[in-house]
């Protein structure tokens, strides 16, 4: 939710008013709020559509990934959108033009978490084998050691500083 809207399945909801408006997307199985909260990205298999907000109207044409799609991600500045994908990939995108940002970068797992640095500089990426790694956004290296732990990941984040992450399982 952005304060006022949120997304339920492929229905954006006015939460002070109740009403809501269809996402073109039908059967979404991801969807995220740009920071700013005017527009969605949702994912369907192996593409991503983004949505006006409040309207639900299409910002243009979809990302096309090469795989079934698990996580999105935006970057706080909302110029990025980092997909995860079935293949054990991740991939950064402009966000306005569709257009790659970085190389695909194999991961060895399937990724179940994604979370941006508030300097956009890094991307945190959970995976299902229980591990956490760090990515350089701007060409989409591995940073530092993989970490591992004792379960799957169920949520991160970065704290105010971009040099702490919060990883729980």
């Amino acid at each position: 939710a952005n304060g006022r809207y949120a997304l339920a399945g492929a229905k954006l909801v006015d939460l002070s008013t109740g009403e809501s408006v269809d996402v073109g997307d039908p059967s979404p199985s991801r969807a995220v709020f740009r920071f700013d909260g005017r527009v969605i990205a949702t994912s369907s298999r192996r593409q991503v559509r983004q949505w006006l907000v409040p309207s639900g109207e299409p910002t243009g044409e979809g990302i096309q990934y090469g795989s079934d799609i698990g996580m999105l991600a935006y970057s706080p500045a909302g110029d990025l959108i980092a997909v995860g994908g079935g293949d054990n990939t991740v991939q950064l995108f402009d966000s306005r033009t569709g257009e790659p940002h970085s190389p695909r970068l194999e991961i060895n797992s399937t990724p179940n978490w994604l979370s941006f640095s508030p300097d956009c500089h890094t991307l945190l990426v959970g995976c299902i084998d229980r591990s956490v790694r760090f990515v350089n956004v701007t060409d989409g290296r591995l940073v530092g050691p993989i970490l591992r732990h004792s379960d799957v990941l169920a949520g991160a984040a970065f704290a105010g500083s971009d040099h702490t992450a919060l990883t729980i399982c």
